[in-house]
């Protein structure tokens, strides 16, 4: 039997951009992609197609000349090793383990420390550790639902009308495209950790770094206690999916897609929500395909082919090797992968807190696809969140997202029910359809009849703690998500 504990504290992250209490997630490195920048303009036009106005400091500026994950010492490392084996061991134990790895440290360890050191050298445009970390989750075999795919809850629209499921389907849609154009055109505010906000979190300090070169920036920024953080990940935040492959799953990131792909009762429809050139779809158009979508009458699948993400990711792999063996299979699971993301929309209102675990955490596998970098799933009642694949990176670009697409929902929202009923556009969406055989079906059922096995056997329990939050265990010297861990522990 497994357990999920959920807890709630006060707090806000200290990062630019991010101001939130649900969570609190590690940075890595990836390689980094490059975006092509536009010219910009103050136009009322340009302003409704960014999430936020014209940054001053390129959003990548600093990435040239973030300092390197150093390797540490060896003989640190087997020190590290030893104090982390100390108390749960007995005297005994611990005296036999501090002899194999003294043995350890003098024969096998300097060899494979070198070849370390050099491997490192041969990739200096990234971490010595992102290469495990990609196998690491490339070459898990078990399904990603429940054991690796994260979700992060937003709080209801402030007005409460907006929080109608087309009304915030769109708005969040559109959001969603303003900070996707405002990261492709590098509008957006580079990520930086502000020890001393006062003097760094300025215009001040914005019009000196933008000046200092790429090579040189991070150190610039140094200097008045500011941290640039690696942005890297944000290259896999749209247009990407995780496929799955025997033994060991690939990403990928498809930079021409402009279309999202929405789910609905486990059927799959498309519609471009970024015209040819470059600007986002209308509002009233993209409020018109949602609704189309809620309205159309087919019901779902008897083999939704969505559950087969859910699957043990060998199985999963064959099983779509099959599909694509089938005559237009492989277009449908093409404009999936590069959809820009995912929206689901269910059918059901969400109360308890274990419903929105339930909902948020798995679903009913079948109105998922579980590989796409993230999810946008909203209820009936207009409860949302981002659910996320976990492979590409962790939550540093997920919760700039997520916090930004809410803010910018609910500060300047191009759609509410009165506006709705002026829109006179025509739906573009169209409803994508696979063809199965027998050796299909039979897949599917089986991927339906384990995820109701393993999600029948998850209990939710619940904690909200009130007493302090975030903030306190700083202020203690202290890490909030040691914290947090121990407490699940």
């Amino acid at each position: 039997m497994s357990f999920t504990r959920v807890i709630l504290g006060k707090g806000k992250a200290t990062r630019t951009g991010l101001k939130s209490s649900v969570g609190l997630l590690s940075p890595s490195g990836i390689a980094t992609k490059r975006c092509q920048s536009r010219l910009f303009s103050s136009s009322s036009s340009e302003d409704d197609k960014y999430i936020e106005p014209r940054t001053k400091v390129p959003t990548f500026h600093f990435q040239d000349s973030l300092p390197r994950l150093p390797i540490p010492k060896l003989e640190d490392t087997c020190r590290r090793y030893l104090d982390a084996q100390k108390p749960l061991l007995t005297p005994e134990q611990y005296e036999d383990t501090k002899q194999l790895v003294e043995k350890f440290q003098k024969r096998e360890a300097p060899g494979l420390h070198a070849e370390l050191i050099q491997k490192d050298k041969r990739n200096k445009h990234t971490s010595y550790i992102a290469g495990p970390w990609y196998d690491m989750y490339l070459e898990a075999r078990d399904s990603v639902v429940l054991n690796y795919n994260p979700f992060l809850m937003f709080k209801d629209d402030p007005v409460a009308e907006n929080n109608n499921q087309v009304v915030r389907a769109t708005n969040m849609i559109k959001s969603a495209m303003r900070f996707k154009l405002s990261l492709d055109d590098l509008f957006l505010e580079p990520d930086i950790f502000h020890l001393n906000p006062k003097s760094s979190d300025t215009q001040w300090f914005r019009n000196i770094i933008r000046f200092v070169p790429r090579q040189l920036s991070w150190y610039g920024a140094f200097l008045v206690k500011a941290f640039p953080l690696d942005m890297s990940q944000y290259s896999r935040l749209f247009c990407s999916t995780r496929i799955p492959e025997l033994k060991k799953d690939k990403l990928a990131t498809f930079e021409t897609g402009r279309h999202i792909l929405v789910m609905r009762k486990g059927n799959f429809y498309v519609f471009d929500t970024i015209t040819t050139d470059g600007n986002i779809v209308p509002t009233a158009t993209i409020y018109q395909n949602l609704k189309y979508i809620i309205e159309d009458s087919t019901p779902a699948p008897n083999f939704p082919v969505a559950a087969l993400t859910s699957e043990n990711r060998d199985s999963w792999a064959s099983m779509r090797h099959a599909l694509e063996a089938i005559p237009g299979n492989e277009e449908v699971l093409k404009l999936i992968d590069s959809a820009v993301f995912v929206l689901c929309l269910d059918d059901h209102d969400v109360s308890s807190i274990a419903d929105v675990a339930r909902t948020f955490l798995h679903g009913d596998g079948r109105n998922r696809w579980f590989d796409k970098s993230f999810q946008l799933i909203i209820c009936n009642d207009g409860k949302a969140a981002v659910h996320f694949e976990h492979a590409w990176g962790d939550g540093v670009a997920v919760l700039r997202f997520f916090n930004e697409v809410y803010k910018d929902t609910t500060t300047r929202p191009a759609c509410t029910p009165a506006t709705a009923q002026n829109f006179n556009a025509q739906a573009t969406a169209r409803k994508l359809d696979f063809k199965l055989n027998p050796e299909i079906e039979r897949g599917i059922s089986a991927a339906k009849e384990e995820f109701d096995k393993t999600v029948n056997g998850l209990d939710i329990a619940e904690l909200q703690f009130h007493t302090y939050g975030k903030d306190y265990i700083k202020s203690k010297k202290l890490s909030p998500d040691a914290i947090m861990q121990l407490a699940i522990q």
